[in-house]
């Protein structure tokens, strides 16, 4: 397979991803996965897929061990999928490979892969309403204007050490009593928590 697909682009294989999702949409077998308002959950985040001390190519992204010097090689990509969460089972759709190209650091290259993944997203689905779920390397101002110009909707992680700025902000405005709290409840989970015995 690997001898197969190695020498393919990436987004040659994107229009596969495409027919699938398209044949779910088809057959209504997207409309369970509706999450808010029309709006599916669309989840995002990196991950790596290979890695070796030894075996490498030309492709290959770097890590080198700041202390011993040792190099390790690296495939990365971003996944992406909707999801919803009464259902274990997610639609992937084609993912980004997180190429030598976007950066040295793993901000830089998951972030510069964002961008065109969700570029090509809107693209290939110009009308879906999607809701965007990544975590804190997705919360800048940058990414959050590139969420706004594709339309689509977003929930962002945030930590108080990375967003200290914004957790100050959010503190000042609880203090003024400016601050909206909003608490959403699973009642499935609720309900059966409140059953256990004592």
């Amino acid at each position: 397979m690997r001898t197969l697909l190695d020498p393919l682009e990436p987004d040659f294989l994107r229009p596969l991803f495409n027919d699938v999702f398209r044949q779910l949409q088809r057959g209504k077998a997207l409309q369970p996965y509706v999450f808010h308002d029309g709006c599916y959950l669309l989840s995002m985040d990196g991950t790596g897929y290979f890695s070796s001390k030894k075996i490498h190519c030309e492709s290959c992204l770097q890590k080198k061990n700041s202390q011993t010097g040792e190099i390790t090689y690296e495939h990365q990509m971003l996944g992406v999928a909707v999801v919803h969460p009464d259902h274990q089972q997610v639609i992937p759709l084609a993912p980004e490979p997180i190429i030598k190209q976007d950066g040295d650091n793993k901000n830089d290259c998951e972030r510069n892969a964002g961008m065109r993944l969700l570029q090509k997203i809107r693209g290939e689905h110009p009308n879906l309403k999607l809701i965007v779920v990544e975590d804190g390397l997705a919360s800048n101002a940058p990414h959050i204007r590139e969420l706004k110009r594709l339309d689509m909707h977003f929930l962002l992680g945030a930590k108080p050490d990375d967003h200290q700025h914004l957790f100050d902000a959010v503190s000042q405005a609880e203090a003024a009593g400016r601050a909206t709290t909003l608490c959403w409840t699973d009642v499935a989970k609720a309900s059966s928590a409140n059953n256990l015995p004592n």
